[in-house]
C-alpha cells in the first residue's frame, strides 16, 4: 500500500501518510473514471494532518468542488477559489478534523506528474509554509494510481521529490507470459485476474467470473477480429501512416479496441492523446489536446497549441518514437475540426508523418467522409478498419476463450446449442454476447447447488429463445 513516510533531504522534511489513506485517494480518483460524464474530469482537495518535529503527517483529506469552467483539469475558477477558502476556514468546525491543520493539497492528473504555473500560484497563495506539501495523483487506464510528492525547494518553489503507488488492486501480482497472438512480435501485458474464488465458480471448476459485468480490454485478446484491429492500428502508427479510420456499430467493441491500443502505447512509451468524445468547437478541441498531452502552453490559443504540439512531435521523432491522437465518436466532430485534421496530417519530415491520427466512429462516419466537402481529408486516409458483428463461430471462440482464461478444465461448459441461441439473441454484438454468456453462467453457477437449478436454467434458456425469435 506504499510507504508510511518519505524522507526529503533538501530541505530536510519527513512526510508521513498511512497506506489506507493513500489507497482511499487512489480509489477516489478512479471512481470518477466510472462516472458517466466525468471520465476526463480531474479532482482535487485539501490534505489535513499534524506537524511533527521532523515534518508532517497526513491524516485526512477533504475534496474541493470544481466547476471545470476552464476545461477538464483541476483549474479553479473564482467560485472554486471561494470554495477552497471555505474548506480551509471551516475545517476547525468539523469535529473529525478539528484538531488537524491543512498540511497541503492534492489533485489528479492523467498519465503525468505535471505541475503547472497555476499550481505554483495556488501553492503559494493557500499553502505558503515550508512544510506544506502537494500530492499529484497520476492515473491511467492500465496502471495503479501513483502519488507524486512535491515539497518546496530552497527557493520556495514546488519540486518533485518521489512517487509511490497509492493502491494495489486486489489482483494476482504475477503476470503470465506476454501474449504474442495479437500479431507477430507485438506484445501486450496480460490482464491480471482476480484472486477471489467464490464457491459458486469453484463448483464449476473456475477461478473467477469469466464474464464480469463490464466488458473490459481483456475482451480484445480473446476475439480474433479485435486483436487484428489493434495490431493493424498499432503497426499503422509504427510505420507512420498518418490518418487511420476505425468504424463499428455501437456494441461492437470499438472503445475496447482503442483502450487496448492505448495500453500498448503506454507499454511502448508512445505519447498519445485520447479524446473519448467529440469536442463541440475548434477551441475546445485544441484545449483538450493540450490538456491530454500536458503541453506547456496550457491551451491558450490554436497557434500556441500547434507550436507546442509540433515541438513535442519533433522530440518524439528524435527519440525514435511518434505522437498519436485518438478521436473516438468522431461522427460528431464539427466541420472546422475535421478541416484542421488535414493541417495536422501535414506535420511531417523526411522520416514520415510526425503525428498519427486515429479517427473512430460509427459506419456513418465513412459516409460522411465520402461527401464532396471532405474529399481532401478522405483521400489522406490510407488505412481503414471496420468491426463487424460476431458470427456463431466467433461467439463460440469468444466464450470458450473467456472460460479457458478463468480456469475451465474442459470445453463445453456453455453447450454449443446454448451458444447458438446466445449468438442469435445477441445479433452478434460483442457486448450482448458478453452479457448473455455471463447471465447464463451465473444462473448455472448459483443453481448448481439449488433445488430449483433445472427450472431456473430452463427459464433463462426459454427467455433467450424468445428474445431470439424473429419479429
Amino acid at each position: 500500500m506504499g510507504p508510511t513516510e518519505w524522507r526529503i533531504e533538501t530541505p530536510s522534511l519527513v512526510i508521513g501518510a498511512p497506506g489506507y489513506l493513500l489507497a482511499e485517494l487512489g480509489d477516489l480518483v478512479m471512481a470518477d473514471r466510472q462516472t458517466p460524464g466525468r471520465e476526463s474530469l480531474e479532482t482535487g482537495g485539501v490534505l489535513f494532518g499534524r506537524r511533527t518535529l521532523e515534518g508532517v503527517r497526513v491524516e485526512a483529506y477533504r475534496t474541493v468542488a470544481c466547476e471545470h469552467a476552464e476545461g477538464p483539469g483541476f483549474r479553479l475558477s473564482p467560485s472554486d477559489h471561494e470554495m477552497l477558502a471555505q474548506v480551509l476556514e471551516t475545517a476547525c468546525q468539523e469535529e473529525a478534523i478539528a484538531d488537524l491543520e491543512p498540511v497541503g493539497w492534492y489533485r489528479s492528473e492523467y498519465r503525468d506528474m505535471f505541475f503547472s504555473e497555476r499550481d505554483q500560484e495556488l501553492y503559494q497563495q493557500y499553502f505558503p509554509h515550508p512544510w506544506q506539501i502537494v500530492l499529484i495523483l497520476r492515473w491511467s487506464k492500465t496502471e495503479p494510481v501513483q502519488a507524486g510528492v512535491y515539497t518546496r525547494d530552497l527557493n520556495g518553489r514546488a519540486k518533485f521529490r518521489c512517487s509511490v503507488l497509492t493502491a494495489v488492486a486486489k489482483q494476482d501480482a504475477s503476470r503470465r507470459d506476454l501474449e504474442d497472438s495479437i500479431a507477430p512480435g507485438l506484445e501486450q501485458p496480460e490482464q491480471e485476474e482476480s484472486v477471489e474464488n467464490p464457491a459458486a465458480w469453484a463448483r464449476l471448476g473456475l477461478k473467477h467470473d469469466p464474464f464480469p459485468p463490464r466488458l473490459d480490454t481483456s475482451f480484445v485478446r480473446v476475439s480474433t477480429q479485435h486483436r487484428e484491429a489493434v495490431a493493424e492500428l498499432y503497426y499503422g502508427v509504427k510505420k507512420r501512416a498518418g490518418l487511420m479510420l476505425l468504424t463499428g456499430e455501437a456494441g461492437t467493441g470499438r472503445r475496447e479496441v482503442l483502450e487496448s491500443l492505448g495500453d500498448l502505447f503506454n507499454q511502448q512509451r508512445i505519447e498519445f492523446a485520447f479524446l473519448i468524445e467529440a469536442p463541440k468547437t475548434l477551441e475546445r478541441f485544441y484545449e483538450l489536446v493540450s490538456y491530454d498531452l500536458a503541453l506547456p502552453c496550457g491551451g491558450a490559443t490554436k497557434v500556441d497549441v500547434l507550436s507546442s504540439l509540433t515541438e513535442l512531435a519533433a522530440r518524439q521523432n528524435a527519440a525514435q518514437s511518434t505522437l498519436v491522437l485518438i478521436l473516438d465518436e468522431a461522427d460528431a466532430l464539427p466541420a472546422e475540426v475535421v478541416a484542421d485534421l488535414c493541417l495536422l496530417d501535414n506535420l511531417q519530415n523526411r522520416h514520415g508523418k510526425l503525428l498519427q491520427v486515429v479517427l473512430a466512429g460509427s459506419p456513418e462516419l465513412e459516409t460522411r467522409l465520402a461527401a464532396e466537402d471532405l474529399r481532401a481529408l478522405n483521400l489522406l486516409i490510407p488505412q481503414r478498419l471496420r468491426l463487424h458483428r460476431m458470427d456463431e463461430g466467433e461467439v463460440a471462440e469468444y466464450a470458450e476463450g473467456r472460460l479457458q482464461r478463468a480456469g475451465a478444465a474442459k470445453q463445453g461448459l456453455i453447450p454449443a446449442a446454448q451458444l447458438a441461441v446466445i449468438a442469435s439473441t445477441s445479433k452478434g454484438l460483442p457486448m450482448e454476447v458478453h452479457r448473455l454468456c455471463g447471465e447464463f453462467l451465473e444462473v448455472l453457477a448459483a443453481g448448481s447447488s439449488s433445488s430449483d437449478s433445472a427450472l431456473r436454467l430452463q427459464s433463462v434458456l426459454n427467455r433467450l429463445r424468445q428474445d431470439a425469435a424473429p419479429e
